[in-house]
């Protein structure tokens, strides 16, 4: 073993994965209840955390290479996916669109890079381009696109880490098909009641299948807290 091996592999965890599994580092970040809604019944999420919590969630964005929603977030939040209350560099915006749905007038489109599916409408597709976003197309199966060919595609960009902000079904997307390697989680002292749920539509018939952190840190950030652990089936750097 080298001086301080396991710290360096960590530091540089990111260019690890994409040199050996050509694929980035992936971060699921989410903010969630204390009963564990995203969300309320209604889709309406902000804000769940208060401002420090969204401070540290702008810096997490400045740590990574790509910043990923899902077509829903970015219609239904217009989110600018940049770094505003922090310093840092804005990461590469990266929308999973299957079917090409996302307005060109959308903040999150312009120099985005969009993965479309199979199906996806190519008119649609040109406009996106034509407002500088940057179109590709990877295989996808009724309405769901491929992620291994998404992080394959990341990783020939230089992507190295990537942050993952989607809503329920694409978090659950990510954690279905083990590729998520770290949780960033907001915990609010909030009760949303019926709510939408961070892991979607994701079922389980054992303990022995739920996800588990073997590595975790809890902080106070303002009025929340910050859970952040490396899940089990995340490989070993």
């Amino acid at each position: 073993r080298g001086v301080l091996e396991e710290e360096c592999r960590w530091i540089n965890r990111g260019f690890i994965r994409r040199v050996t599994m050509n694929r980035p580092w992936v971060t699921a970040k989410a903010a969630v209840s204390l009963d564990g809604g995203m969300a309320l019944a209604n889709g309406e999420s902000q804000w769940i955390t208060g401002p420090e919590a969204r401070t540290v969630a702008h810096l997490l964005r400045a740590e990574h290479d790509a910043v990923l929603v899902g077509a829903g977030t970015a219609a239904k939040d217009d989110p600018e996916l940049t770094v505003r209350h922090t310093v840092g560099p804005d990461p590469l915006r990266v929308i999973l669109d299957a079917r090409c749905a996302t307005s060109p007038e959308a903040r999150a489109a312009k120099g985005a890079l969009v993965f479309v599916g199979p199906d996806a409408d190519e008119r649609r597709c040109a406009d996106l381009r034509g407002h500088g976003a940057e179109v590709v197309a990877v295989p996808g199966n009724e309405g769901r696109l491929e992620l291994p060919f998404v992080l394959v595609a990341l990783a020939d960009r230089g992507v190295s880490s990537l942050l993952v902000e989607g809503g329920p079904t694409v978090l659950s997307s990510f954690i279905r098909e083990g590729l998520v390697d770290a949780f960033a989680l907001f915990l609010s002292p909030r009760i949303m009641g019926r709510n939408l749920p961070i892991g979607g539509d994701l079922t389980f018939s054992s303990m022995d299948e739920t996800l588990y952190l073997r590595t975790r840190t809890v902080r106070a950030v303002g009025d929340d807290l910050l859970l952040e652990g490396v899940p089990v089936c995340s490989p070993a750097l």
